[in-house]
Formats: C-alpha cells, structure tokens, sequence
C-alpha cells in the first residue's frame, strides 16, 4: 500500500496526501506528545512536515528505501520541534536530541526547506475558524469528497447546508489573509 501512496504522492495526487496525513495525525501527535505538550504546535509541524513530503515527492527528492512514509513523517516531524524549540530557547537541552548523530542532522536538513510562511499561517488560520470549518474544508480540499458525502459524514440536514457552511468559512479564511504581508 505505501509503494502506491509514494508513487500517487510522485505524480503530485494530493487525495494520496489526504490519506496520508489523515492515517498518520493521530499516531503522530501521540508520539510527539512525549516531547512536548502543546498541541497546536504539534498540529503545525505535522502540517508543515506533510507539505514537505508532498513537495520532496512532486519534485523527485524523495528517497524512501530505508525507511517507510511513517518514519519519514515521524522523524522530520521529531527534527522540526526539536529545532523549533531549540530556537524559541536555545539553552533548553533535550535529553532525546544527544541521542541523535550529527550524521542524522545533516541528512534531515536535506529533507526539510523552510516552510512557506503562507502555509505556516493557513494551518494557523484553519485552527482559528474552528473544528467544523477545518473538518469541512480537509474533506473538500483534501481528500475530494462531495457536498453529499460531507452532509453525511458530517449529519447535515442537506448538502446545500454544506455547501454555504464551506463558503463562510473560505470567506473567513480568505478574509485572514487579506491584509496580512509575506516576507521570504
């Protein structure tokens, strides 16, 4: 199955990075949470650490034979916040980090380019509009379901009730990046 995943990833399927990110979210916050208990940043990493697999897998970077599309998530994800808090407090030690070779640093900066800005602030716009908005807009956009399927998943009355919820919430989301500048 993740032989298939890579490959639907490679040629820039991003239903494939739906599933990808909805079969691993759950066991990778767990596994984060023994590092740090703040889960809005642990939902951001994970975010940000799917996009550079996509990203790696479209532009043809990604290497997955020695390990498994989890590893990769839950390695790059455990470098992101070890890095993340290491600049946040640079005299925090983490008794994990020494455990890792310098070797392993290098060779995860490979897999890991600087987060587009814009992305880092979608993922803190979409927490900011709610579960249900966030919910809506992963079905739709994510993983291509229709209003119907969503109007079941999500036990609406009809799927046109959807379909205005899913437009508030894109005006909300599009509203929250009206004003706000990038800097690269």
């Amino acid at each position: 199955m993740s032989d298939i995943l890579i490959e639907r990833l490679k040629s820039g399927d991003k239903a494939a990075l739906g599933e990808i990110y909805k079969l691993y979210r759950e066991p990778f916050l767990q596994f984060a949470k023994r590092y740090h208990q703040d889960v809005e940043l642990l939902h951001d990493i994970y975010q940000d650490v799917s996009i550079a697999l996509f990203d790696r897998a479209v532009s043809g970077k990604l290497e997955l034979e020695k390990s498994s599309i989890k590893t990769y998530l839950f390695s790059m994800g455990k470098f992101m916040l070890f890095t993340k808090l290491k600049k946040e407090h640079p005299n925090l030690e983490l008794k994990e980090e020494q455990e890792w070779s310098q070797g392993f640093y290098e060779e995860a900066k490979l897999f890991i380019e600087e987060p587009d800005p814009r992305v880092f602030f979608l993922g803190k716009s979409l927490a900011k509009l709610g579960e249900k908005c966030r919910k809506i807009l992963e079905f739709y956009y994510y993983e291509n379901k229709s209003m119907k399927e969503i109007q079941q998943i999500m036990e609406y009355n009809h799927p046109d009730v959807v379909k205005s919820h899913k437009s508030r919430c894109m005006k909300a989301l599009k509203e929250s990046f009206k004003h706000k500048k990038f800097e690269y």
